[in-house]
């Protein structure tokens, strides 16, 4: 039947994306450079959390907080004590996020007794947004670190 031809060939082309996606990923994850302007002050927020300085002083010359919640540069201090505080652990934190609210996205759709094929619709279209959102799913910063998609609030 044509239903399940159109669902097998959603299915095959949200596989198909989030292949391609992690074949991106793994290219740029090791970059040694910035890959956007905020990546640095983000691991720059990360090391002031480590040192034991606030993230959020008043502007000065030496240092401006970025206007994010803390829960991203808590976090790479927190595995910074254990990996190198770097380019990679912000990308990865920041990949596993995207991992993590495609997953999230999956379950949902699924909680609603939706087929796989919506689900996998969802995560489709969800994935594809990478092109539109100036490929940041990947970069160290707190944009892809946003719990509450996958949680509802």
């Amino acid at each position: 039947m044509w239903v399940a031809r159109v669902r097998a060939l959603v299915v095959a082309l949200t596989i198909a994306w989030a292949v391609g996606m992690a074949v991106v990923f793994a290219c740029r994850i090791g970059f040694p450079l910035e890959l956007e302007w905020m990546e640095g002050g983000s691991l720059h927020t990360a090391l002031r959390l480590q040192q034991g300085q606030s993230i959020y002083p008043e502007p000065s010359a030496e240092f401006v907080p970025f206007l994010y919640t803390p829960l991203y540069p808590a976090v790479l201090a927190v595995l910074g004590w254990v990996l190198p505080l770097g380019y990679v652990l912000g990308r990865a934190v920041s990949v596993a996020a995207i991992g993590a609210l495609a997953a999230g996205l999956w379950r949902l759709v699924r909680f609603e007794g939706k087929p796989r094929a919506h689900a996998a619709a969802a995560v489709g279209l969800f994935l594809s947004g990478y092109v539109f959102t100036f490929r940041w799913y990947d970069v160290a910063r707190a944009d892809s670190f946003s719990w509450r998609c996958c949680c509802g609030a």
